[in-house]
């Protein structure tokens, strides 16, 4: 269950913030190092930024479904499936003169069988902060937990602190019609795990000001060593191959902080080497995930 908690929370913490992560420190031109456009697409452009004002509020419900498959030594030990929803609550807090917004979420609600339900029930006192530019730049983000949370939760979510996914899609600086796709390339490290992700944009039309996208990602590179929270000392893990990718669609309403609705499916494929306390055993893990937002 330990196991399947820290996906569940790995999973639920990308997911929710867009699927992609970005190194707070990094604005201005190198930002636009990371979001490449690749084409404007055709038909009206138009600029797409951000315009939310101070005191907007609102919440999404967020739901999961999550099946993990997992053989050790080439030995099956079942697999496992996790249903579960959340509510986040957000709200505006204050706006810079520099047009930057600071974003207010927390969780108010969990629906989940009665064990994972009591697992997760410390992030119903999590508070999240972002403070967020109109082009979706991560100026700063940041977890605050309670005391007393379980350590491989409360390491989980403070490694998402440092690296934390961007609440808003993160935009392009150029005017983009129908068809217009730019990528986004950040770094993680996420339960241990450092690892390069790019994500694919594609404007697939316009309703009113909402933006309908297609995104799809992919991990193009991963470290070879892990170090996971609650590890015995002296446990050593190696990865010896890794596969991620993830395809969605959302609206993008520039006027929220969060693309609601939203749909992405993520696929992932781990191999693993252990070795501690004298013995040595391979792991294999497969997982697919669906994850939908809706407002509510």
């Amino acid at each position: 269950m330990r196991t399947t908690l820290a996906i569940a929370l790995v999973c639920l913490a990308l997911t929710a913030c867009g699927g992609s992560s970005a190194d707070p420190e990094v604005t201005g031109e190198g930002y636009d190092g990371l979001v490449t456009l690749s084409d404007a697409g055709a038909g009206e452009q138009r600029t797409l930024r951000y315009n939310l004002a101070e005191g907007d509020s609102g919440q999404a419900v967020m739901t999961f479904a999550m099946t993990m498959d997992q053989q050790i030594d080439g030995v099956s030990m079942g697999a496992q499936t996790v249903e579960y929803s959340v509510v986040m609550e957000y709200e505006v807090t204050a706006v810079s003169a520099d047009g930057d917004y600071v974003v207010a979420a927390r969780y108010v609600e969990v629906d989940a069988d009665p064990i994972l339900r009591q697992a997760m029930e410390p992030i119903l006192d999590m508070e999240i902060e972002q403070t967020i530019s109109p082009r979706g730049e991560i100026r700063d983000a940041d977890f605050r937990l309670p005391p007393g949370v379980d350590p491989v939760l409360r390491s989980t979510l403070d490694q998402m602190s440092e690296q934390m996914g961007d609440l808003a899609a993160p935009l392009p600086l150029d005017p983009v019609g129908v068809g217009a796709t730019w990528s986004h390339t950040a770094t993680a490290d996420v339960g241990g795990l450092e690892s390069t992700m790019v994500t694919q944009y594609e404007v697939t039309g316009f309703e009113g000001e909402r933006v309908v996208m297609a995104t799809s990602m992919e991990v193009t590179d991963f470290a070879e060593e892990l170090t996971a929270p609650g590890m015995p000392p002296g446990t050593k893990m190696a990865i010896t191959d890794f596969e991620s990718t993830a395809t969605g669609t959302s609206k993008l309403d520039l006027a929220r902080p969060l693309s609601s609705p939203a749909s992405v499916t993520t696929s992932l494929f781990m191999n693993m080497h252990l070795e501690g306390d004298g013995q040595s055993f391979d792991m294999e893990q497969n997982m697919t995930m669906k994850m939908t937002v809706a407002e509510r």
